[in-house]
């Protein structure tokens, strides 16, 4: 066909082109950085159908079985991923202490950040082609600078050493929900194999802590306060108790209608004290049990494991696709220019019927 001929007459120029692409897949795949992805499968407590694998809510629904009629106030497991862009959950995971393999001291993953974190090469080469439009935009805004962290105030700013560590955050950790197996998968991808395991160790962590809390925040607030009103009562109920039998022992043998009234009173006040505190103490256990309700469980399934091997293509990779790219440019740029008098022509005549 007319198309291959073509593409036959211009080999040369389809064999330069994957030259060329072969020459800048060697240049990538050798300046920049090798990858290593640590990752973790959680399962966790199944209170509710919106918890519920969508594989398992099928099978209860044929069964005929309601995993969703009572209404539960429990973080859904749907909602976890959202905790990443949580300002509280990032600043703990940046000062968590980890390990990694540039020293053999725990540092905390800020620092490791500030001090050891380098995208390579290909990065700034990026920032300085793809990411130069940027640059420029950038140099036109204002450099005025923004309001500084006051540790005295309920007012949250992010500085600007936060506002890096956290976007290299964001980079390296992702964390979503399977909805079909009902399980959260925690991954992360850095340049340090060891770093990687580390922080999938520290996020998972973190985030069943933040999950219990805030789980279990209005059960525990209620036994704290209830604590408190126990520990009024019991005074009071000693003081009523003591009072009465302080009383019949001064007015044993006396039988007269007012100490008869005011052993009564007495005797009245202390039973309405035992009872007050004999009901805070019930709700209180009650309150604690409820606490060990709330708490969700979490089933480590698939734990983290340092990489042995990088998550990044592989050099060969790198070049076939690299050859396949350039095959693909120079036969498009053939045709196209091969093509190209015939599609002038064709505009030209419409152009001039017209």
């Amino acid at each position: 066909s007319f198309v291959l001929k073509t593409m036959y007459r211009k080999k040369r120029f389809i064999f330069l082109m994957m030259l060329i692409f072969l020459v800048l897949g060697i240049v990538y795949s050798s300046l920049a950085k090798k990858e290593y992805n640590a990752n973790a499968m959680v399962l966790p407590q199944i209170s509710s159908s919106k918890g519920l694998s969508k594989k398992y809510s099928r099978i209860a629904a044929m069964v005929g079985l309601n995993v969703g009629g009572e209404e539960s106030t429990a973080i859904v497991p749907t909602l976890y991923p959202v905790f990443i862009n949580n300002l509280y959950f990032q600043r703990e995971l940046l000062q968590a202490n980890v390990k990694n393999s540039k020293t053999t001291d725990s540092i905390t993953y800020g620092a490791y950040i500030n001090k050891y974190y380098d995208e390579g090469s290909i990065a700034v080469i990026k920032s300085y082609t793809l990411g130069l439009p940027g640059k420029a935009i950038n140099l036109f805004k204002s450099k005025s600078k923004g309001p500084q962290r006051n540790l005295d105030s309920d007012i949250n700013t992010l500085t600007e050493d936060e506002r890096k560590q956290i976007g290299v955050m964001l980079k390296q950790i992702k964390i979503n929900f399977d909805e079909l197996d009902g399980v959260i998968n925690i991954d992360v991808t850095s340049y340090d194999p060891i770093l990687s395991e580390q922080l999938v160790k520290r996020c998972e962590e973190i985030l069943q802590r933040t999950i219990i809390n805030l789980s279990i925040e209005k059960s525990r607030n209620d036994s704290e306060f209830l604590e408190r009103r126990l520990l009024i009562a019991q005074e009071d109920y000693t003081s009523k108790r003591g009072a009465l039998g302080r009383f019949k022992d001064r007015n044993k043998y006396a039988l007269t209608s007012y100490t008869k009234n005011v052993e009564e009173q007495l005797e009245g006040e202390y039973e309405l004290s035992f009872d007050i505190y004999s009901q805070i103490a019930s709700q209180l256990e009650s309150v604690k049990l409820q606490i060990t309700k709330d708490t969700p469980i979490f089933a480590i399934i698939k734990p983290p494991i340092v990489p042995n091997e990088s998550s990044s293509l592989s050099s060969v990779k790198v070049l076939i696709i690299s050859l396949f790219l350039g095959f693909l440019l120079g036969t498009f740029l053939v045709v196209f220019f091969a093509f190209k008098p015939i599609i002038v022509n064709y505009v030209r005549s419409e152009l001039s019927k017209a």
